[in-house]
């Protein structure tokens, strides 16, 4: 069998999905034609695969052809269709998007939306929601778009949605209660949660953690071996020296996120001791900002940085998906402070980055990148376009495959001038 795989910004196609699921099943129901949002003919496919491709594509912003409103309105009647069809099959569908595709706010759009179906849904429901709700932010999501009234047939946290949050909040970690317990976040706080679902707390631990969720500093006890993160974190507020701070820090290990807003003035030396203790994703995403902030003028930093970015195990384990790191190499190189050891580690690693990548089994696999003008719309709030990223999974995928593979770049055809190889770095590919 011939794989295929379609790197395009057209949601009514196939957008940046590289996993073999229902492949079979693709092949055989692509027969009958509809009208793409450009208005012209394409394939339809079985509402299976179209619940698989609004989950695991997740596009949530607008692109050439269509806006994020009809995207979303349109995302939200397939789940619709295949939650009254087939409730089992969109809950592992979203659980599927959320572990493997990496996908954060389309699953949890499908899990609120399994909510709203009362007792036919409930089992689907149950049985995914630990699944995809992760981390503390989707849990938020979740519990806001309930409470929003965007889901029809829903308005409000009730029912077996408030018993699977109650659940959830019971038992929170202290280092997710310390990372997303601002009472400051925006549209949903873990204290909103807490006073939402009213979970029981298990032990004395527990019981002051929810007590610092809603009462702040208050509601710490007398007992210094409860919640020792929160307790650093409280004392780095009070913090007067660049040495306390550190130390806190390093005693702690207390999150990038909390520590800046919380300290009084940050220096070069909080700055280098947030890097040593930024976890993998955390380090790529703020190379600029450790940069503006001078902590690359040491030369230990320096080889800490490279050494961590090019470890096989951290970029396997972190599931960085290959076009961040093109992202973070954009936005490093332009900074004017720039060190060539960290830009050649961020290109090896783009490089290894391909681990987290389906090798498809032994299929020969044809990679159809969209090379047309509509491609050049840029993703999200940074630079980066979409045919940028269909280029790094274009290098990503030409690096996993080797020589199964062929390039077929399309526009209104298939281009055969170009000088795609196997043999480039992935950033050369996605620069040609």
């Amino acid at each position: 069998m011939l794989a295929v795989v379609i790197l395009s910004v057209k949601r009514d196609q196939v957008s940046l999905e590289y996993h073999t699921l229902f492949l079979e099943e693709t092949m055989n129901n692509i027969q009958a034609k509809k009208t793409n949002f450009e208005g012209g003919e394409t394939f339809d496919r079985s509402l299976r695969e179209q619940v698989i491709q609004n989950l695991m594509v997740g596009t949530s912003g607008d692109t050439f052809y269509a806006s994020k409103r009809e995207l979303s309105e349109q995302a939200e009647s397939v789940l619709r269709q295949g939650i009254q069809e087939d409730p089992e099959f969109v809950a592992k569908a979203a659980v599927y998007a959320r572990n493997h595709g990496l996908i954060k706010d389309a699953p949890v759009k499908a899990l609120a939306m399994l909510a709203a179906g009362r007792g036919k849904t409930k089992s689907a429901f149950e049985a995914a929601f630990n699944l995809v709700i992760r981390i503390p932010d989707d849990l938020r999501k979740f519990a806001l778009q309930l409470s929003s009234g965007s889901i029809a047939g829903k308005r409000g946290l009730g029912g077996f949605a408030k018993v699977a949050v109650r659940g959830w909040m019971s038992n929170i970690s202290e280092h997710h209660a310390v990372k997303y317990g601002s009472q400051s976040s925006k549209g949903m706080t873990l204290r909103d949660l807490i006073k939402m679902s009213h979970p029981k707390p298990q032990n004395e631990a527990m019981s002051e953690r929810f007590g610092w969720l809603i009462r702040g500093n208050k509601a710490l006890g007398a007992n210094p071996e409860l919640n020792p993160q929160i307790r650093a974190l409280e004392a780095l507020k009070q913090a007067q020296t660049e040495e306390q701070v550190i130390a806190l820090i390093r005693q702690g290990r207390l999150p990038f996120e909390v520590v800046v807003p919380a300290v009084q003035q940050t220096t070069p030396g909080i700055w280098r001791e947030l890097l040593f203790q930024a976890p993998y994703m955390n380090l790529l995403r703020n190379l600029v900002t450790f940069t503006r902030h001078d902590v690359f003028r040491q030369e230990d930093v320096v080889s800490h940085a490279v050494t961590k970015l090019i470890d096989q195990d951290q970029i396997k384990r972190s599931k960085v998906l290959p076009f961040r790191f093109f992202d973070a190499y954009n936005q490093y190189s332009k900074q004017e402070l720039k060190d060539s050891r960290i830009l050649d580690a961020l290109r090896e690693a783009c490089n290894s980055s391909f681990v987290n990548l389906s090798s498809f089994g032994s299929q020969n696999v044809a990679i159809a990148p969209d090379v047309s003008g509509s491609m050049n719309s840029t993703f999200g709030k940074g630079d980066t376009a979409f045919i940028d990223i269909a280029g790094v999974f274009t290098g990503a995928l030409l690096r996993q495959i080797k020589n199964r593979a062929i390039v077929l770049p399309f526009e209104t055809r298939v281009r055969h001038d170009h000088s795609i190889s196997v043999r480039d770095d992935v950033l050369v590919t996605a620069e040609k």
